[in-house]
């Protein structure tokens, strides 16, 4: 995707085009012209309630959405159809390549050690479609087709697996469940409660609103 002479920063753009942002459940369109994207919810108890790992989009490693509040991503590579990808409970397991993917992203982008996410696996999955704004240009939105594929895993409560900071991430934290939720429900990250030492990151993406309906239906799921 050639994106020379667009402005990346978010912020420059007209909130109206980011609020239009709408999920579309499934994949009926082609992940050929919809790049498949994998983002995880990854969550874990925390005095008497559930908390969510929320990342900021370091400027450095992040040319599209630098500075915005994140949930974990990493681009799917090498897979060509989603037909054989079970959603909902992963009561069977996920495919192989989903696995993959999910291990490079904890030990990738997460840098987290191995022997701390040994065994983590996903246990619910939610595939969704949309049109991302990634930046604008000559006063035109600049849009990038995405399947995000959202994957839920749980880690344990009193462990430290993730580090504050990566090359990728500029603050990595948990937050309350609910919080996340009013935060991208009005897309207001002082609404989460947390310092994040710098600039308060926008809010906005495929990753941060697949991961609030991923919280909804595990929530379900817990309670069924």
């Amino acid at each position: 995707m050639n994106t020379t002479g667009v402005d990346h920063d978010l912020r420059r753009v007209p909130r109206a085009w980011l609020d239009a942002l709408e999920l579309t459940a499934g994949s009926a369109e082609p992940v050929a012209t919809y790049a498949p994207v994998l983002a995880l919810t990854v969550t874990r108890e925390a005095e008497g309630s559930r908390q969510v790992l929320a990342c900021v989009r370091s400027p450095q490693e992040n040319r599209t959405h630098p500075g915005v509040l994140s949930s974990p991503t990493v681009r799917v590579r090498g897979v060509e159809d989603l037909s054989g990808l079970p959603t909902g409970r992963a009561t069977e397991g996920v495919p192989a390549w989903l696995g993959a993917h999910v291990d490079q992203l904890l030990g990738g982008k997460l840098a987290a050690a191995s022997e701390l996410t040994a065994g983590l696996a996903p246990d619910f999955v939610q595939v969704w479609q949309a049109h991302s704004v990634i930046g604008i240009a000559g006063g035109r939105p600049v849009t990038e087709a995405l399947t995000m594929i959202n994957a839920h895993i749980s880690v344990p409560a009193g462990v430290e697996v993730f580090p504050a900071t990566t090359a990728s991430y500029s603050w990595i934290g948990f937050v309350d469940e609910e919080r996340h939720a009013r935060a991208v429900e009005r897309r207001d990250a002082e609404l989460l409660g947390v310092s994040f030492g710098a600039e308060t990151p926008l809010v906005y993406g495929l990753c941060t609103l697949s991961t609030a309906a991923m919280l909804k239906a595990t929530a379900q799921a817990l309670i069924s």
